[in-house]
């Protein structure tokens, strides 16, 4: 386990174990880009440049930059709600693929603080820390958020 991350925690975190991770970036940080961007291979090369540009002895660092790179490319391929977003390949675990087209029908405003609670298992604090956001504006996304999951699943 990561300082930041988990390699089986809640919502099936535990299949992102599969996905590569470059020899120079920590695992949780491939595994963080790939359910915030959708594109493992995308979240493979963030990664990487988030050891670079965050600090190769900074975690917390690393997080912060790699939090904001892939709230850049959300923002670049925006293509409205349902639209998919991600690029999963087939080769892809079944139960993978099912999250990310189920998280990228979420905007990028309500993704991204959901997987850094739920996924990287971090306090709600250290999501407000981490988006530059305050504790309160993390917690009424997070609702926001779950509401609209709940919504998608009963579909």
């Amino acid at each position: 386990m990561g300082e930041w991350g988990t390699t089986g925690g809640r919502g099936g975190a535990s299949h992102l174990a599969r996905l590569p991770a470059p020899a120079s970036a920590p695992v949780e940080l491939v595994r963080t880009a790939a359910l915030l961007t959708g594109d493992p291979a995308v979240a493979g090369r963030l990664a990487e440049e988030a050891v670079v540009r965050g600090g190769p002895g900074d975690p917390r660092e690393q997080l912060h930059w790699v939090v904001r790179a892939c709230r850049l490319v959300a923002r670049r391929r925006r293509g409205g709600p349902g639209q998919p977003w991600g690029g999963l390949s087939l080769a892809s675990p079944p139960e993978l693929q099912e999250l990310a087209a189920v998280l990228g029908l979420l905007p990028e405003r309500l993704r991204t603080p959901l997987v850094l609670r739920y996924f990287c298992d971090l306090p709600v604090g250290a999501v407000a820390d981490a988006l530059g956001w305050r504790p309160a504006v993390v917690e009424a996304r997070l609702g926001q958020a779950l509401a609209r999951l709940r919504g998608l699943l009963e579909l």
